[in-house]
């Protein structure tokens, strides 16, 4: 069509007379296309510019700079050309024309300017320059196509296309990563932070971690760091300088607080997933024009806008699927940012807590179950905003295609809603109740997996067991009322998608008439609708979720509100950069009566005269009911003098230490400390030893220097320990130092104490565990006049028992059993004052120790792999890439065979009728015409119209309800007892080898992701196969020729999901196990608090779990940015599906009618929705079957203690004697170790009293072990009366045998469950053990047998007094002690003896003795030496033996 040439001067935007009508005018072209790109350049660079200026030259000299500006000049060259040419020809131009050319040209120049400076002082191609030239290019391209279909010189068009094609190879350039042009700091960041904004999008950055996924293994290591904007170290400033502040303000809404941190990436979040939006709500647009023009006639006219079409299908979907990967990617890093937030929140929270306050363990439910919901439904938080906004231009669009008929589905979608938002409060009791219920069960099962040894010495394996599944049901139980809830909100929320079809279409043909329902306002109707009901759905899912969200947000803010702990104030600088010098006000008053903690001047020198460290009229309440336990304590205590602490068991020793070292709130009264002492080096009275190595657990946070390491090891005579261990001093030493004895955990902490050379060294009965040899040599050359605390100047505070030690002493306090200071002074002072000291000094003979306590062996031989285990981790390594099939079979079995089949016919009966409703409804319409298939009467099609949607509700809501309500209960329920009963069972080597914190994640993190991801992915990949096949069928049909691109389709999504899976599972098992050392370090800070705050090295701890979180949060961020690629990949994938389906439409109209087209347009809106769904729960459904494959591992690798062989039940009444005969036995941690028992014979009389001794590791305790079965025996046998042990079931053995073991276990509960588990005993016997152990007066002030083991705040002697007690409600012929007095002073040691004695008369006893004072008057002593017997007899003979080991050890301990 010839048009005249001031057709184009016109705004247009349309083209008229030109052009067949198919243009836009050259003035709209350059004043939108060309003025308005270029003026927002011009307009940016200032600002962008000056920030460049600020930031520092990051790249080294290289050619690609020179292309750059090469590429620029040309550009502006061909600009310049342009504007010349304009204007030499007046008669071509518009009025524009001359503005746009110059704009054009000045961009041009100021680019070179921009990309020189971008280049060298900016990490990543210029965000600026490449939006400007990619949006600049796609505008150019309608111009050039108008210049070139306009008359006249082809000047014109040649130079403006000479430019575009400069704009293109600059834009390639411009592009192109800068990392070989970085210098060397710059060139190791992360590699998204590098990388261009395209390639932001469509992520072709993480190629190479799916080649590396798909080729082989890859682990943590290899991944890709996380950039410093999602750092844990960069947003834990930014949000605690958030919430700090509020706090300040008296604000303390900790939602608020992530609201307003979190402000601007929620904005920037919202600007794609409105574009977003935008692209979706064109689609019915795009189907209505479609569809319109396939029922026209075809002429020149149509060709052209069916081409337009195709463009246009292309455009709109290529623009959806790079709108999501854009919006993702925010929601995403601000997902990862968030849980950076609250995990480093909650540790720092968690170092300034008071230990006791920490007992409950509830900050390991809030890091993991909490957490992970918050991050959970993050996924969903961006419909809150965009879901509103879809629903009214939805609305818009409906009411001009079906009128007043529109107000149907609207007010089902309003009605729904509304019922839905009033009901979503329901939820949150249901949800809290079952967040208490999983805390509750976790912290159980911490504290029953932090005592293996107790629990198995004890017989309670069976009983904590089933304790721990009955929390398990309670969970499952509490957690039921929720499920259903969620059963009627999915089902209720699904009911306007599949209603509102129906009751559009029938409002609209009774009011307009049937005749009215032609194909294209059927289809377009229908797809308005789909929008307008997708979006009402995902609210009405989504606030459920964000409310979840928001309980755990306050559940997590409870935590964050709690009071700190007194001595936080005094280290404020380890958070801060304040003055170390300052000590801050102690805040820790519990009545609120604090009395302000004063500074003593800092002292020139460290003399003996100047005070460290002052008490003033100290009163200290504890526990639930605040029983005094120190009453106005006066003390002062000297720099660089030995102080020791004496008193009878629960006299407060452990408490005034604790005082001091400003762990606890002090009622009334001050403390004041020097300057330059506020950090203590602690040993409390229960050595902390977080898993690592020797040398790491030494040096810990101090400053490493192997000569003092020397030295220290040399003082805490650990010389023959170290050689002994594998490798020395970097040996592993297990969760707890399970793997040494108890004298070694005494030690290495004393050593780690020594090692940070802190002015002020606090330790709690620090010897109880050592013989009489090593207690001389670790005091003298710890705490001597000599010793190395003297010669660095330190103040030492010690609580003993031991008069030797209160005889080096330079202060004594000793004090009284009502927690009051019952005499202070020197040694010489008070040896003569006829008080506790003088009386402590009468009995000297009986108090120093024999030998240790020592109880374990070492046993650093972990079991060696061999052929059969590297075969196994190899297969286990193929799984990981590959998948296992049998981990389906495993699953499918804990569901039942009979759900599984319910199920899945469920789902087609719900799937099949919601697909074919829209083939019924394209039917319908050609009736109207008369060229249907069928013919009907209206109220025939509306019935059966309404028949769909009816059963497909019935049948979603009853496969819901199958899942959630009987199927989730019965496979967790089971899935849990399993793997409870591989952990119970496992042998005790598997408690030592293993991680506690790697151990509770399978029963924390798994079983969560078993209840809530795993749910969520099996049900919506059985929907989304089936929605999948049934949408694609449609779409085939809706072209003749659309099938043959089906295999292709095929194809490309089985290659896609082969090279995805491979990666994703190793990506989710990196996830799982990256958590697990994050999970144990927060476990152990938990356990050791008080220990980390008293040294100082609370930001040490704090920065540690900073970097495992990093390594944490690169395999959490990277599988949200693989899912991401998923996501693009499939979306791009369907815009390939509907421009093929819509081209072969338009250029073959005979291939196509309105009808069928309509109804693959309309299953291609939802087919990408189904696509993404189903690879991504498939994805989901694999990566969360980690969890259950990580059950079904260790249930398979871990080998039940229990053998086939041990079946022989003995009568009720075994043990009816107490015989004990030992042949030829040995025995060893596990079948690979070395043997810790060597060749052992020994035969034990009925009712006899044994004790045993011997040097550290000499096989004391292993015999104890050995004896109730914790051990392989290879050879030998164990009878008792007659009835051989390896025969009997170790759980027989166990609670056949009376036991106490060293560690006092304590379970969360009650004081009657800790005291009597079994629940066997009367409240009298209890009444009557507990006073014979001398706590009976405790436990009534406590609040009587029912009240919580928390609110008793027994010391640690009272613990072992406690355990006493325990023991005496377990009457046997048949009693082992190991070390359980080693925590009390003589005297209360030889009442305990006395009760024991007493309590299980004409029994047989063996006890591993802490005193040798307290067995020398057994029947017999077993001196042991590297596992064998070296001495056997009568104390009295061995003692007249000339040159026995007895008689040494007895004349060393001062007899």
């Amino acid at each position: 069509m010839q048009c005249y040439l001031g057709a184009d001067d016109l705004f247009g935007p349309q083209v008229q007379g030109c052009r067949s009508n198919f243009d836009f005018t050259l003035l709209f072209e350059q004043s939108i296309f060309q003025i308005a790109p270029c003026a927002l350049l011009l307009v940016s660079i200032p600002a962008r510019a000056a920030y460049l200026r600020k930031q520092n030259v990051k790249t080294i000299r290289t050619s690609v700079a020179t292309a750059k500006q090469t590429a620029i000049i040309l550009l502006a060259c061909t600009q310049l050309a342009l504007l010349v040419v304009w204007a030499a020809t007046p008669s071509q131009r518009t009025r524009a024309s001359i503005p746009a050319a110059t704009l054009s040209f000045l961009a041009s120049s100021a680019l070179l300017f921009l990309s020189s400076i971008e280049h060298s002082r900016s990490v990543r191609p210029s965000a600026v320059i490449n939006i400007y030239m990619l949006c600049s290019l796609l505008l150019d391209i309608p111009q050039a196509r108008t210049l070139w279909l306009r008359p006249g010189p082809r000047s014109l068009p040649g130079i403006f296309t000479a430019g575009v094609a400069a704009k293109t190879i600059s834009l390639l350039l411009e592009a192109r990563s800068k990392r070989r042009s970085l210098s060397q700091p710059y060139r190791l960041l992360a590699p998204e932070a590098l990388v261009s904004l395209y390639d932001q999008v469509v992520l072709w950055w993480l190629i190479p971690l799916f080649k590396s996924g798909f080729r082989g293994v890859i682990s943590i290591e290899t991944l890709y760091p996380v950039d410093s904007a999602l750092s844990s170290d960069d947003v834990d400033r930014r949000s605690q300088q958030v919430w700090d502040t509020r706090v300040a303000k008296g604000k303390t809404s900790l939602l608020w607080a992530l609201l307003q941190q979190y402000r601007w990436s929620i904005i920037v979040l919202m600007l794609p997933r409105y574009a977003l939006s935008a692209f979706r709500m064109s689609q019915p647009l795009l189907i209505h024009r479609i569809t319109s023009l396939l029922a026209e006639r075809t002429d020149n006219h149509s060709i052209d806008q069916g081409r337009a079409l195709i463009g246009a299908t292309a455009l709109i979907y290529c623009g959806i699927a790079l709108c999501t990967a854009a919006y993702k990617r925010l929601l995403h890093r601000f997902t990862t940012q968030l849980r950076a937030t609250l995990l480093t929140s909650l540790y720092r929270k968690t170092l300034q807590l008071p230990a006791d306050a920490l007992s409950d363990d509830a900050v390991l439910t809030l890091v993991n179950t909490d957490i992970q919901r918050i991050t959970t439904s993050m996924a969903m938080v961006d419909n809150l905003f965009a879901a509103p906004a879809e629903v009214a231009v939805a609305v818009f669009l409906l009411q001009r295609q079906i009128g007043v008929s529109c107000i149907a589905p609207i007010a089902l979608s309003v009605l729904i809603s509304g019922i839905s938002f009033a009901t979503s409060t329901v939820a949150i009791p249901y949800q809290k109740k079952w967040l208490a219920a999983v805390s509750e069960r976790v912290s159980f099962t911490a504290a029953v997996l932090g005592f293996p040894k107790g629990f198995k010495m004890l017989g309670l394996t069976e009983h904590l067991s089933s304790v721990i599944q009955a929390l398990r049901v309670k969970e499952l139980d509490d957690y039921a009322s929720f499920r259903k809830f969620s059963v009627w909100r999915n089902v209720f929320g699904g009911l306007p998608e599949l209603f509102s079809g129906p009751v559009a279409l029938m409002m609209y043909t009774l009011i307009s008439g049937s005749s009215t329902l032609t194909q294209t306002r059927a289809f377009t109707a229908l797809s308005l609708i789909n929008l307008l009901a997708s979006p009402v759905e995902q609210l009405i899912h989504v606030v459920p979720q964000i409310q979840t969200a928001v309980a755990s947000v306050q559940r997590i803010e409870a935590f964050l509100l709690r009071e700190r702990a007194t001595n936080i104030l005094n280290h404020e600088n380890d958070w801060s950069s304040a003055d170390d010098s300052i000590v801050g006000h102690d805040d820790a008053a519990h009545n609120g009566n604090a009395i302000e903690l004063s500074v003593l001047a800092k002292h020139p020198s460290t003399h003996v005269d100047a005070v460290h460290i002052a008490l003033v009229n100290v009163t200290i309440r504890l526990g639930e009911m605040q029983r005094s336990v120190l009453h106005k304590i006066d003390l002062e205590l000297r720099t660089a003098s030995l102080t020791v602490v004496l008193g009878p068991v629960g006299s407060g020793k452990s408490t005034l230490l604790r005082t001091i070292i400003g762990e606890l709130p002090i009622h009334s009264g001050r403390r004041s400390i020097a300057r330059s002492g506020e950090d203590f080096a602690y040993c409390a009275q229960a050595p902390w030893l977080p898993n690592g190595s020797v040398k790491d657990l030494i040096v810990s946070c101090s400053q490493l220097d192997e000569v003092f390491l020397d030295a220290v090891i040399d003082a805490c005579a650990l010389n023959t320990d170290v050689k002994s261990f594998p490798q020395g001093v970097n040996t592993i030493i297990g969760t707890k130092g399970l793997s040494l004895s108890g004298g070694q955990r005494q030690r290495l902490a004393l050593a780690r104490a020594l090692f940070a050379r802190k002015p002020c060294v606090v330790v709690d009965d620090p010897l109880s565990g050592l013989d009489a040899t090593t207690s001389r040599h670790v005091f003298d050359k710890l705490f001597g006049r000599h010793g190395l605390c003297k010669l660095h100047g330190m103040t030492i505070i010690l609580a003993s028992h031991s008069p030797t030690v209160a005889s080096q002493a330079d202060y004594i306090v000793a004090l009284d059993s009502d927690g009051q200071i019952a005499e202070q002074g020197s040694f010489a002072e008070l040896q003569h004052t006829q008080g506790y000291v003088s009386r402590l000094v009468a009995g000297s003979k009986d108090v120093e120790g024999s030998q240790t306590v020592e109880d374990v062996k070492v046993d650093f031989s972990r079991p060696a792999a061999g052929a059969g285990a590297q075969a196994s981790d190899l297969q286990r390594d193929l799984a990981r890439r590959t998948g296992d099939t049998a981990v389906y079979g495993y699953y499918a079995r804990s569901i039942g065979w009979y759900y599984s089949i319910v199920l899945i016919v469920t789902v087609l009966l719900y799937a099949v009728p919601f697909i074919f409703a829209s083939v019924w409804v394209s039917w319908w319409a050609a009736d109207t015409t008369g060229s249907g298939p069928i013919a009907l009467p209206l109220w025939a099609w509306l019935v059966i119209y309404f028949t769909f949607p009816t059963v497909a509700s019935v049948s979603v809501g009853y496969h819901i309800w199958v899942f959630l309500v009987d199927v989730v209960p019965r496979s967790s329920g089971k899935l849990h007892q399993q793997l409870l009963n591989a952990v119970m069972n496992a042998p005790y080597s598997m408690f030592v080898e293993t991680d506690t914190g790697v151990i509770l994640n399978r029963f924390s993190n798994d079983m969560t992701l078993i209840e809530l991801d795993l749910v969520g992915a099996v049900l919506q990949t059985i929907s989304g196969v089936v929605f999948a096949i049934g949408s694609s069928i449609l779409i085939v049909l809706g072209s003749k020729y659309a099938a043959a691109m089906m295999p292709l389709l095929i194809a490309a999504v089985y290659v896609l999901q082969k090279v995805y899976l491979r990666t994703s599972r190793q990506m989710r098992f990196m996830d799982l196990e990256a958590l697990a050392p994050l999970m144990t370090h927060v476990q152990e800070t938990v356990a050791g608090v008080a220990t980390i705050r008293a040294y100082g090295w609370a930001r040490n701890f704090h920065t540690k779990c900073k970097t495992l979180l990093d390594s944490s949060q690169r395999a959490f961020y990277l599988m949200l940015c693989i899912q991401r690629w998923l996501g693009l990949v499939l979306d791009l994938l369907t815009a390939a599906v509907a421009t093929t389906v819509v081209a072969l439409a338009m250029e073959l109209r005979d291939s196509a009618s309105s009808a069928s087209i309509g109804i693959s347009l309309l299953q291609i809106l939802s087919f990408n929705f189904y696509l993404t769904g189903l690879i991504n729960a498939w994805t989901n459904l694999e990566t969360s079957l980690g969890a259950v494959a990580r059950i079904k591992n260790f249930e398979a690798t871990t080998k039940s203690e229990h053998l086939p062989e041990e079946s022989g039940e003995p009568d009720q009444q075994w043990p009816e004697k107490g015989q004990l005969t030992i042949s030829n036995l040995s025995a060893r941690y596990s079948p690979s170790g070395e043997d810790v028992i060597r060749d052992l014979a020994l035969s034990i009389p009925a009712g006899s009293k044994v004790g045993i001794c011997g040097r550290s590791g000499s096989g004391k305790s292993s015999l104890l072990l050995t004896i109730l079965r914790l051990l392989d025996t290879p050879t030998g046998s164990i009878t008792l009366d007659g009835v051989d042990l390896a025969t009997t079931p170790r759980q027989t053995v166990r609670s056949r045998i009376a036991a106490l073991p060293q560690e006092s276990i304590l379970i969360p509960g009650t004081i009657r469950a800790n005291l009597d588990p079994l629940g066997s005993a009367t409240d009298t016997e209890l009444g009557s053990a507990l006073a014979k152990a001398g706590i009976l007066e405790s436990i009534s002030i406590a609040g009587g047998f029912d009240s919580s083991m928390s609110a008793l705040a027994l010391s640690h002697g009272q613990m072992q007094l406690f355990a006493v007690a325990r023991t005496l409600l377990r009457p046997s012929k048949l009693l082992v002690l190991d070390e359980m007095t080693s925590s009390v002073d003589a005297a209360t040691e030889a009442k305990v003896m006395d009760i024991i004695h007493e309590g299980f008369k004409g029994s047989t006893i063996i006890a591993v003795a802490h005193r040798l004072q307290t067995i020398v008057g057994y029947d017999i002593i077993i001196v042991m030496d590297a596992g064998r017997i070296v001495e056997f007899g009568k104390p009295s003979e061995l003692l007249k033996r000339e040159g026995g080991n007895f008689r040494k050890m007895w004349e060393r301990s001062g007899h």
